[in-house]
């Protein structure tokens, strides 16, 4: 920052001072001008030596311009033409304290030097609201309401994993529909005259009802509504085809969790009932051995959950397939409740492994391929290592120990009922559904949507668990997510995170207010100093 302009700044900060280094460039400036001035001196009116400020109602003409300037006082107003009003323009209004002269000084003049201590006093108090500012930007940037501080320690919500749909009323909107096509006439019959027919009509069918002895069987219906929601009965779908198998066993995982805890929970078992079954479609053609190993873990969770009460049943549904590792989930369900459907493939009880060697082809070409290891067993086979009988026969004696653990799974879930046709069953075949009901690998032969419909009907509260979807539900903000600019919750991650880069955006943004802010104040400094040397000059 030029030192001249310093002094002007502080000058028009602080108007009773006139500090040497503002009392020369003045001087100098003036000397300057001097010659011009003589030339006009007979024609200026007096000045009075004892006065703060010089006005004069001589118009005088701008230099390069041909439009009369009208001379005003410094403070009162900035130029404007004459036959004009302008508004004065306030450049610095100190505080009243600093505006009136110490005590016993009266009105300063302009020959009077001011102290440094003064002139230090008008600094800080034209940097004071700045400097205000920059203290409140720097608390709120710390604080938790942009994200820093102490706000990284963080502490998830609970938030919603799982919808429950109540199959029970799944049709409830169709059966509105099917009813209102029902009831509406036919073209060309009027509403009354249909009313009536139908009317007629249903007279008739409860008397062929009574008759036939179908009545009997609607009202063991209507007994048996009395008594509904005795019974819980959750639907669950394992679909491995087309999806990750980790996104598939982590949800599989979590959900089991969610309904052992429902389950041991007294004051969920009130609204359960008496009895929980838990009923799982599973399609899968099988895959990698741990991921299908845990997964089945998993369900032998949800049998072994009960103990000897028998309160909680697993029911296990394949519609299409569940061969190899699929059915080594499908056979944990609970004694007598394996069920497919005629057409599904199931079985393929079996371990395979492949890979290609390619050390011959590299050889050819002249490329020789290296491996070291430590230990004869480890990694027997590899795409280019030398294929030896001992590598052919440790990888062979691995897939037989697989095997048969899969083989003492399967016969610890089904028990005796595939004893007579255990090795045929076992040998890595498959078997449709109708075949392997005869060889014991399913209980009985009926669809998923058969099961569910017959549960519907005995008065069961059915429901089928969705994993939470928040395109489904829609966007609904809770007061505690809008206070807090929490989403792991209703608002979910994206929108949590956009918060929050929002938020340290402001922040930024706010700390380079602050320093466009001190340029600005510096900027309107020079500006008023430059001013006020123009109206010198004038």
């Amino acid at each position: 920052l030029h030192p001249g302009r310093l002094a002007r700044a502080i000058h028009n900060a602080l108007p009773w001072i006139d500090n040497e280094q503002c009392d020369e460039t003045r001087n100098a400036e003036k000397a300057e001008k001097e010659p011009a001035k003589e030339e006009n001196k007979d024609s200026e009116p007096s000045l009075d030596k004892n006065s703060d400020f010089n006005a004069t109602d001589t118009e005088t003409e701008a230099p390069g311009s041909s439009i009369p300037i009208q001379q005003t006082p410094l403070g009162s107003g900035l130029m404007a033409p004459p036959g004009t009003s302008a508004a004065p323009l306030i450049l610095f209004s100190p505080p009243p304290s600093l505006s009136r002269p110490p005590p016993g000084m009266g009105r300063p003049s302009t020959g009077m030097r001011p102290t440094s201590t003064d002139a230090i006093s008008g600094i800080v108090i034209s940097l004071l609201p700045l400097v205000t500012r920059l203290l409140l930007l720097t608390a709120l940037s710390s604080s938790a309401l942009f994200g820093h501080g102490d706000s990284h320690i963080y502490s998830p919500q609970p938030s919603q994993h799982f919808m429950l749909e109540r199959l029970n009323d799944r049709y409830e909107r169709d059966n509105l529909a099917m009813k209102k096509a029902l009831e509406h006439p036919p073209a060309k019959k009027s509403q009354k005259r249909w009313a009536f027919v139908m009317n007629k009509r249903r007279s008739a069918l409860k008397k062929q009802f009574t008759t036939t002895g179908t009545a009997n069987a609607w009202n063991s219906k209507q007994e048996t509504a009395s008594s509904m929601y005795t019974r819980t009965v959750i639907v669950m779908d394992v679909q491995t085809i087309g999806n990750d198998m980790d996104t598939v066993v982590e949800d599989l995982r979590d959900a089991v969790s969610f309904i052992l805890r429902q389950y041991q929970d007294k004051g969920a078992r009130l609204n359960i009932g008496n009895e929980l079954e838990v009923v799982v479609n599973i399609e899968s053609p099988g895959g990698v051995v741990q991921d299908f190993g845990l997964a089945a873990d998993q369900l032998i969770r949800l049998r072994e959950a009960c103990g000897d009460n028998n309160d909680l049943t697993l029911t296990v549904c394949v519609d299409r397939v569940a061969a190899s590792g699929g059915y080594m989930m499908a056979c944990q369900a609970s004694p007598g409740q394996l069920i497919a459907a005629p057409f599904s493939v199931l079985g393929s009880i079996g371990v395979l492994t492949e890979t290609i060697n390619v050390r011959d082809v590299l050889e050819k070409y002249g490329v020789r391929p290296l491996l070291l290891k430590a230990g004869s067993a480890k990694v027997p086979l590899t795409q280019t290592s030398e294929v030896t009988p001992e590598s052919l026969e440790i990888v062979q004696n691995n897939l037989e120990k697989v095997h048969d653990a899969f083989r003492d799974m399967v016969s610890a879930a089904r028990g005796d009922a595939i004893t007579e046709h255990y090795h045929n069953v076992t040998n890595g075949d498959t078997f449709l559904g109708k075949d392997a009901a005869e060889y014991g690998l399913v209980d009985r032969l009926m669809t998923s949507d058969e099961y569910i419909f017959q549960k519907v009907q005995t008065g069961d509260r059915v429901l089928r668990l969705h994993k939470y979807d928040k395109a489904r539900v829609g966007l609904r903000l809770s007061p505690l997510d809008l206070l807090l600019l929490r989403g792991n919750g209703i608002l979910g991650k994206k929108v949590s995170t956009a918060l929050h880069t929002v938020s340290r955006i402001v922040s930024q943004l706010m700390r380079v207010g602050a320093a466009v802010g001190m340029m600005k104040v510096l900027d309107s400094n020079y500006q008023s100093a430059t001013c006020k040397h123009l109206q010198d000059n004038i």
